[in-house]
């Protein structure tokens, strides 16, 4: 006769079952914190609360130079970024490409050189210079 649904189980099979349900909760740990800081990033975005934190001003900073881009650069052209900054190289082809802007590797061809620089005056505390490429 099978045992009934109250039996205890085997070791083995719910030392198995346990240490699943131990990697999935240690798996939806890290989604859950994204999950957060996402929730908080769109708020942010949305509602403008005056906290200042370093990650909302890069939000800030980002959707600046996109506007600057819009009234820069005409769409299409292909540019190059000359940022030393790796990490702002990388948000600015986000930004540039989000812009219908063609990142080149190499300013040889490229129409145009965007530039961050700083710029206490502004809004985010940055500047995009656009230059014409040498060729």
């Amino acid at each position: 006769m099978a045992p009934g649904p109250g039996a205890a189980e085997p070791g083995p099979r719910l030392a198995i079952r346990l240490i699943i349900a131990v990697v999935a909760a240690g798996a939806l740990a890290p989604a859950v914190r994204a999950a957060g800081h996402a929730a908080d990033s769109g708020f942010f975005v949305a509602i403008r609360d005056n906290r200042v934190r370093p990650e909302h001003r890069i939000i800030a900073a980002m959707e600046f130079l996109g506007t600057e881009m819009d009234r820069l650069v005409p769409k299409g052209s292909r540019v190059y970024l000359h940022e030393p900054n790796e990490t702002w190289r990388f948000r600015l082809q986000e930004v540039a490409v989000m812009h219908a802007l063609v990142v080149t590797p190499d300013e040889a061809g490229a129409d145009l050189v965007l530039r961050l620089r700083p710029d206490p005056g502004s809004p985010a505390g940055v500047a995009l210079e656009v230059t014409a490429a040498a060729r």
